[in-house]
């Protein structure tokens, strides 16, 4: 299976240690099999910051779900919302035995 990494840099050796913890999963690994959505994360965050970073969820995805979860709006309105929001896939590896073991670093190309 490929799987894309959106950042600034080549990640050859990922390293937990160094990923944020406020972020969906909370430490880890982040990836996609969608080469564009990893795109989109470099550029996001390539814009916005000057560096690389992830962004897991769509921002009005991650929105909905935050104010649908504190009680702002009911189930039908976070589904009229949710529903127009193009789908994503990821795959957060929050152990480094496992990203020593398994992942392969296979290439990078600049977006």
């Amino acid at each position: 299976m490929i799987l894309y990494h959106g950042s600034l840099e080549a990640i050859q050796k990922p390293d937990i240690s160094f990923s944020r913890s406020n972020t969906d999963f909370g430490k880890g690994f982040y990836t996609t099999t969608i080469k564009s959505q990893a795109q989109r994360w470099t550029e996001r965050f390539k814009r916005r910051f000057g560096y690389g970073t992830l962004s897991v969820f769509d921002a009005d995805v991650y929105n909905t779900l935050t104010i649908y979860f504190q009680g702002y709006i009911e189930k039908e309105e976070a589904i009229k919302r949710l529903r127009y929001e193009k789908p994503n896939i990821q795959y957060c590896f929050r152990n480094q035995e496992v990203i020593n073991t398994y992942l392969q670093f296979t290439g990078a190309e600049t977006v």
